[in-house]
């Protein structure tokens, strides 16, 4: 008996010690606390209740854990990269556009509805919002300045930035205390405290603005040759300055050689000397470098964003064509694997673990640069072999369009080859099919790179919207995988460039990339008016401009489906007060009894006519469909070749189909009221 109770206690202790070091394994929450004044619980959803996600940034917590920000349902989803799993999912309503870590386990929320919010994580069941704050149209990003006191928002369509004071110990409240007007829509933040300075990125085209973080004073707007800006980091000495974008050839056509050669849109990484952009009179350029992600038949479409990890190597995600991209310290010595389908963002989780957003295969990827060793009868009974598996799990996250009528075959398009597939985890949950690539850097041996895929939750089936949004971010549907849709429609708007596209049946005459807000609502299409559906614009442009294979009649009602999804721009000057709008209303009775209403009409401003604007193209064309003037302040220039420069020079220097010269009053509410459109 003595024997058996001696046997007994080893095995309470025994048992206790299990207890133990599974608390110690567990992640350590800032819980238990009362909650704080004003806090709201967010709600729990369950990740298997089929819903559209959309996941497009990340963070990574203290405790290893990851939070995606997803944009369509409005919901933050935690995921255990150890476990793979997805441990809640909390609603938090609005459209999340960005993720920054405030603290250990606080985020703050920039929504693109207007609003920025923090979130603290208190376990794997709670979360809540201790405040929100109105900031400005179009909030898409957060930056931390002045060591975390402060914020700074990249507010859209307000072309400005908010600074948010968030500093406990000087206010009780968050508040804006700053609005810093820019000439462009910004979207991407760097801050560099080394230097008192904030870099802002355009959304759309070309320029980085540089904010002084000490009086908010505007230092120097640049512009150098570029558009679609992604990423901006910096190497750790503060000298260099990457940046993840693409460059498009105004004057070059899309001929299949200067597609696949990179002539007409190129993709890469910018390394410029930060002195030369934090300095108003340098010249961005002077000591620059181009860095391809892509060459000849292995383009790189839409590269994304970009960090720089621990290590000095440069991390990019190339969203057109679902690539994860390395390069070391130098640039060089590219590797490139395939992830899921428009992966967004990224994070390094250390030396050889990032993880990946995957916006449209509503996934996570796992990238590990030093996989564990292949484990042969590591596979769940009754699972697939892991040769259908790893073909399963690449086909679904970042397979093939269905859309197109001909694709390339993806092994060619990567530096990587499928090697083997590998099923890790524990018995608590289900396997997943993981892909593991082996690498060739140019000039170096193979390495073997794992790809782990995180699904976020169940899905619904796949509108017509759904697949047609696929295939507009898609670079394969270009020849070579060089560009897609949104390389010259940047989300749906536009990049600001000219492009000569063949749209207007030639080459030589390049035209202003029109924005697609609210485009289903605008017939004719095409400059000259010639497409009468949306679908027959959308089968040329994938024919004529991307000479990829183009799209089956399926295919272009998808994308035509999508399109008629995006709602018009917003209004380009609100109106402010009483005052105000009477100059607005005095505005539009001018524009009418000018007879600008006989081109520009109804709530969409435009009319399906096509009529002799008296401006000539470069193949002597001078009759044009008038473009819709719904956000028309928006532009970065006017007329079909962009020849006006500003929007005043429409009626100042072109007079354009004026019956007589206007006053500067007249031509001051002209102005106001064009921009409240």
């Amino acid at each position: 008996m003595g024997v058996r109770s001696g046997a007994a206690q080893l095995t309470v202790f025994a048992t206790l010690l299990a207890v133990a070091a599974v608390s110690l394994r567990r992640p350590v929450w800032a819980a238990e606390q009362p909650l704080p004044a004003g806090a709201r619980p967010l709600p729990v959803v369950s990740p298997d209740e089929p819903r559209r996600r959309r996941p497009v940034a990340l963070a990574a917590l203290h405790n290893g854990h990851i939070v995606t920000a997803n944009s369509r349902s409005g919901t933050l989803s935690l995921v255990d990269p150890t476990s793979r799993a997805v441990l809640a999912e909390f609603h938090v309503g609005g459209t999340p556009a960005d993720l920054l870590r405030i603290t250990e386990n606080t985020l703050a929320v920039a929504d693109e509805q207007g609003w920025l919010r923090a979130i603290r994580i208190l376990d794997r069941n709670r979360a809540i919002e201790l405040w929100q704050l109105a900031v400005g149209r179009g909030a898409v990003t957060v930056e931390r300045i002045r060591g975390g006191r402060l914020l700074s928002v990249s507010c859209l369509w307000d072309r400005c930035v908010c600074i948010v004071d968030v500093d406990e110990d000087a206010r009780p409240t968050p508040a804006v205390v700053q609005r810093i007007a820019l000439p462009f829509e910004p979207r991407e933040q760097l801050g560099l405290p080394k230097h008192d300075a904030l870099l802002v990125a355009d959304a759309f085209a070309d320029h980085i603005a540089v904010i002084d973080t000490r009086d908010w004073s505007v230092r120097a707007v640049h512009r150098f040759p570029a558009h679609n800006i992604r990423g901006l980091a910096t190497d750790s000495r503060q000298q260099r300055l990457f940046v993840s974008a693409q460059i498009l050839n105004e004057i070059a056509p899309p001929r299949p050689s200067d597609i696949i050669w990179g002539v007409m849109i190129t993709n890469g990484i910018r390394s410029l000397r930060l002195k030369d952009i934090l300095d108003p009179q340098g010249e961005p350029t002077t000591d620059s470098r181009f860095i391809p992600l892509g060459d000849g038949a292995r383009g790189a479409g839409d590269p994304d964003a970009l960090i720089v990890d621990s290590t000095g190597r440069l991390a990019v995600v190339v969203a057109g064509i679902g690539e994860f991209a390395l390069l070391d310290h130098g640039g060089y010595k590219l590797q490139r694997v395939p992830v899921g389908r428009r992966p967004v963002d990224l994070v390094a989780l250390n030396e050889s673990r990032f993880a990946v957003a995957n916006e449209l295969s509503e996934s996570i990827s796992l990238i590990d640069l030093n996989p564990p060793p292949q484990r042969p009868n590591d596979r769940p009974e009754g699972g697939t072999s892991p040769a259908t598996a790893d073909t399963t799990a690449r086909d679904s996250d970042a397979g093939t369009s269905p859309n197109t009528a001909a694709t390339s075959d993806r092994s060619a398009d990567y530096a990587a080859r499928p090697s083997r597939s590998a099923y890790y985890g524990d018995n608590a949950g289900p396997y997943v099919a993981d892909s593991t690539y082996s690498v060739s850097p140019y000039g170096e041996p193979d390495t073997e790179v794992l790809v782990i895929p995180i699904p976020l939750g169940a899905t619904p089936p796949l509108t017509a919207a759904d697949r047609g949004e696929m295939t507009f971010f898609d670079a394969r549907l270009s020849r070579g995988n060089w560009f897609s849709c949104h390389s010259c429609h940047t989300d749906g708007h536009s990049n600001g460039h000219l492009a000569d596209t063949f749209g207007d049946g030639g080459e030589g005459a390049p035209k202003r990339i029109l924005s697609l807000r609210g485009v289903s609502q605008t017939p004719p299409w095409s400059w000259n008016g010639s497409k009468p559906t949306l679908v027959e614009q959308v089968r040329a442009s994938a024919a004529r401009t991307m000479q990829g294979g183009g799209l089956t009649p399926q295919g272009a009602s998808d994308v035509a489906a999508f399109l008629a999804t995006l709602k018009p721009l917003p209004p380009f000057r609100p109106a402010r007060d009483e005052h105000d709008r009477r100059t607005i209303s005095e505005g539009r009775r001018l524009f009418e009894s000018l007879g600008c209403v006989e081109c520009h009409r109804g709530e969409t401003h435009t009319s399906m006519g096509v009529y002799d604007v008296g401006l000539r193209d470069e193949r002597g064309n001078t009759r044009f469909n008038p473009p819709s003037l719904r956000g028309v302040g928006y532009r970065r220039g006017w007329f079909h070749d962009k020849r006006a420069r500003t929007l005043r020079a429409v009626f100042e220097e072109f007079e354009h189909q004026l019956p007589r010269r206007l006053t500067e009053s007249e031509i001051g509410a002209l102005l106001r009221y064009l921009e409240s459109l």
